[in-house]
Order: structure tokens, then C-alpha cells, then sequence
């Protein structure tokens, strides 16, 4: 069971923009909708869609920092369609709008390349993400 959550959680978090539903990671695995909840549940402490969703929220706020690319590309990139919705998600896991996120932690990133180096986004998702599978 350990090995089946370290799976979907690696899934969710290598094809988070391209994930739409519950139903498709079930599915992915063989197992039910609920089967997986649970089970997600059990070993992380949250919901395979809770998962989802601050994957593609940290791949934004990443590439708000490491990219110019407009907020509205960024989004569809993540796998979102309404601008509203995900600023109101965004919000809630940053506390301001990704606009504002950018334009206030920019400048600390670049500061910070500059010291350390290029920082890899996978480092920077495996230090910073608060969901842990629990052993």
C-alpha cells in the first residue's frame, strides 16, 4: 500500500496540468474512486485533489518567479481554465494575488540565484511542500 501511495503521489505531482478528476488517477491505478481517497488519505493526511491542487499552485508560483511568461499562460499551463478560480486558490495558499506574489518575491529570487545559483524547481517542490507520505 505504501509503495501504491508513493506512485500516485509521484503521478499527481509529474502530470498535475494534465490531471482533470479523481475518477482519471483511480482509474490510472486500477482501484475506486473511494478505495483511493482513502488510502491517499490514510498515508499523507489529505486528499488526492487537495494533492492535485498545490502541485499545479507551486508550479505556478514557480514559474511566477523563474519565468516571464504572462499569469494567463501560466495558469493554463497548470492546468486551469478559469482565471478566477485559480486566483482565488492561489490566494488561498499564498495569501495575495499571483500578480502581487510575483512582483513581491521576484526580487528574491534573482537576489538568490545570484548567491546560490540556478535553483531547480524540483528541489525547491521536494523542500517546500508541506505534503509528506507518512512512514
Amino acid at each position: 500500500q505504501n509503495r501504491q501511495v508513493f506512485e500516485i503521489f509521484t503521478y499527481l505531482s509529474e502530470h498535475s496540468e494534465q490531471i482533470t478528476s479523481k475518477e482519471e488517477i483511480a482509474r490510472r491505478f486500477f482501484i475506486s474512486q473511494s478505495y483511493l481517497t482513502q488510502l491517499f488519505r490514510c498515508y499523507t493526511g489529505t486528499s488526492p485533489m487537495n494533492a492535485l491542487i498545490r502541485f499545479r499552485i507551486h508550479d505556478a508560483a514557480v514559474a511566477l518567479l523563474r519565468t516571464q511568461d504572462s499569469i494567463q499562460s501560466i495558469i493554463e499551463a497548470c492546468g486551469y481554465e478559469d482565471a478566477s478560480a485559480f486566483a482565488k486558490i492561489f490566494r488561498k495558499h499564498y495569501h495575495c494575488a499571483p500578480g502581487d506574489f510575483r512582483k513581491q518575491y521576484s526580487g528574491i529570487m534573482a537576489e538568490s540565484k545570484r548567491l546560490f545559483g540556478e535553483i531547480d524547481a524540483d528541489s525547491l517542490r521536494r523542500h517546500s511542500e508541506d505534503i509528506r507520505i507518512k512512514r
